[in-house]
């Protein structure tokens, strides 16, 4: 099946790079084209056209699959073709090498490896380019520097690159590791708000069974009873807002094939799961943003827990479906209300409406993640199932 293809913008940097780049090899094609000389006028115009659609395809794939790092390098690959191409044609391509390697240096996403292999490779490859055309170039355009001007330049430039980039990258590669330690937080945060709820609708129930029988109870206990139960209402209302508090929306870039999330997931569920028949069919490779699903799977199986108890469910059953690009969660709880399943899908779930899918749906909207409710039957269960795709 086909996917579709998202034109959000996840990357804002990285998408006015890539608007930039477009507009500006488009008119410097259009400038050039009355510079350089008849004799070379089609074979500037040819290499050019091909060169120019793959810098376009780079920068189109760059605007908006920026988590993708094949076109991170791919960029750059078709930036020197480009700068090498411009080369044999006319001078002082220096200066687009600089502008290159400046937005790289900052957005692009690469290892220090990858970045040092490809940009020397590129470099060198360049700078080989500009000797072979030097005295050409010369005769086409008055150049008022030397080629060892140039190459000193190019060199300068590709250290100064080659050191921003290192600094980024180890700016960004702490903030990671800060983020990581938050989403930990925020986890364990999701599995005490989850905890103090349950343990907060015991003392709830004998608080109510006490105060309907009032007439047995002196004022002054009845008051007492009533501002604790104001207190227990309360403490259940603000674990439902903590999630807002501590939940790192900023997750790790880094990418998790599905199947190691749930791996992670049954094994810190393992004691809470026993008693449940638990099916997993089928393998997927899809990956995902680190983090992200593990949270949505850990709500979900709080939620059938839940479930089971409250339904009284005698064999209580989970079936977790993959397939490449959706991950299908049915349990036999039941089900829930049409109505809850209407707005979830519509996304006008509330924290009123069940704290559980209201973080589901919370984390799907903030991380571009479609989760589709449905009540089903299958064979003798009745329940609830959870399309997610990835």
């Amino acid at each position: 099946m086909t996917r579709k293809f998202n034109f959000k913008i996840k990357d804002k940097g990285l998408f006015w790079v890539g608007v930039i780049t477009i507009v500006s090899s488009n008119l410097v094609f259009i400038y050039e084209y009355s510079l350089v000389p008849l004799s070379d006028l089609t074979n500037y115009f040819a290499t050019r056209i091909v060169v120019n659609f793959f810098v376009m395809v780079a920068c189109f794939n760059i605007m908006f699959r920026p988590d993708v790092i094949f076109w991170h390098y791919a960029y750059t690959v078709t930036s020197y073709c480009y700068m090498i191409q411009g080369n044999f044609f006319r001078p002082d391509y220096e200066f687009s090498y600089i502008q290159y390697l400046i937005a790289q240096s900052l957005f692009f996403k690469q290892s220090r490896a990858g970045f040092l292999i490809v940009h020397l490779t590129g470099t060198i490859l360049f700078l080989t380019s500009m000797y072979l055309n030097f005295e050409v170039n010369f005769q086409r355009r008055m150049i008022t520097h030397s080629f060892a001007d140039s190459i000193s330049i190019v060199i300068i430039c590709f250290f100064i690159g080659w050191l921003v980039f290192s600094q980024f990258t180890k700016a960004k590669e702490e903030k990671e590791k800060s983020q990581s330690k938050f989403l930990l937080v925020g986890k364990q945060a999701v599995n005490i708000i989850h905890d103090l709820k349950s343990l907060a609708s015991a003392p709830q129930i004998y608080l109510e069974i006490l105060l309907a029988n009032k007439n047995q109870i002196d004022p002054n206990t009845e008051k007492i009873l009533n501002h604790l139960q104001n207190d227990l209402t309360n403490m259940v209302k603000k674990t439902k807002d903590l999630y807002s508090m501590v939940q790192n929306r900023e997750f790790s870039s880094e990418k998790e094939v599905v199947r190691e999330t749930l791996n992670k997931v049954l094994l810190f569920m393992k004691s809470r799961l026993e008693g449940v028949d638990l099916i997993i069919v089928g393998v997927s490779s899809k990956e995902v943003s680190k983090g992200i699903l593990e949270l949505i799977l850990l709500n979900l199986f709080y939620n059938s827990l839940d479930a089971f108890k409250k339904n009284r469910i005698e064999n209580p059953k989970i079936k977790i479906t993959f397939t490449e690009d959706k991950i299908s969660y049915f349990d036999n709880a039941g089900g829930i209300e049409e109505s809850i399943v209407s707005d979830f899908n519509a996304n006008r779930i509330g924290s009123s409406e069940g704290l559980g899918l209201y973080l589901i749906s919370d984390a799907a909207r903030s991380f571009d993640l479609d989760v589709r409710l449905s009540n089903k039957s299958v064979n003798s269960d009745t329940g609830l199932e959870v399309q997610i795709s990835c």
